[in-house]
């Protein structure tokens, strides 16, 4: 699963960055649906896509379920990850970030404020998929793609750090590679999250209520 996973979230990633990259640097950016942080973009589309994937796998894992605690983890997923797959689109998240970053008196720098603002969902959402998916055939996968959106939020707060030394934030070449990784890891990681969840979904139905994880076998 992990692997089969990993190759389709790299391949995701990598076109984006091409298609990006090549946007910018090959076409002058005249074609914004090429633009990676654009959240009207192919790229912004194809996050909404894996995010209500993520959110649809974690639907059906929760109706199935025969837990009840995995179901309410489940349906909280399911209700997190569709409103955050669905708000690429809608952009609550920018207008929320930068009321923020005004109120604080600090630059908008990358909408960084939306780690803050969105913390009662990422948080848990992340925890769940770290250490609660019902049975271990979809863990190593959701973790992966954990770690990628970890990577892909950490750029946030770095851009406020450099907007705040520097002035603002670099232009050029710098900015346009900071953005296909940012957008990258974060295409890659809903992929694997999404590839979890509709694992965890075939799963479920066979976990009895009551049922714990098996403890893992020393390597």
């Amino acid at each position: 699963m992990l692997r089969f996973a990993l190759v389709v979230a790299v391949c995701a990633a990598a076109v984006q960055t091409g298609l990006h990259l090549g946007g910018v640097w090959l076409l002058d950016g005249r074609f914004a649906s090429l633009d990676a942080g654009s959240d009207r973009g192919i790229g912004g589309s194809a996050v909404v896509v894996a995010g209500e994937i993520a959110a649809l796998g974690a639907l059906v894992a929760c109706v199935r379920s025969r837990n009840r605690a995995d179901a309410l983890r489940l349906g909280f997923l399911a209700a997190a990850l569709g409103f955050l797959g669905i708000d690429r689109v809608a952009a609550l998240h920018d207008r929320l970030a930068y009321g923020l970053a005004d109120r604080a008196n600090l630059p908008h720098a990358a909408a960084w404020p939306t780690l803050i603002v969105y913390a009662p969902l990422l948080l848990p959402s992340a925890w769940i998929l770290w250490f609660a998916l019902p049975g271990d055939i979809a863990t190593r996968t959701a973790r992966a793609g954990i770690l990628c959106l970890g990577c892909a939020l950490a750029i946030l707060p770095v851009a406020l750090v450099v907007d705040l030394v520097h002035g603002s934030l670099p232009n050029g070449a710098i900015r346009d590679v900071a953005i296909a990784a940012k957008e990258g890891f974060a295409l890659a990681g809903w992929v694997l999250v999404a590839g979890a969840l509709v694992a965890t979904a075939g799963v479920t139905a066979a976990r009895p209520a009551g049922a714990t994880r098996r403890p893992t076998a020393p390597a």
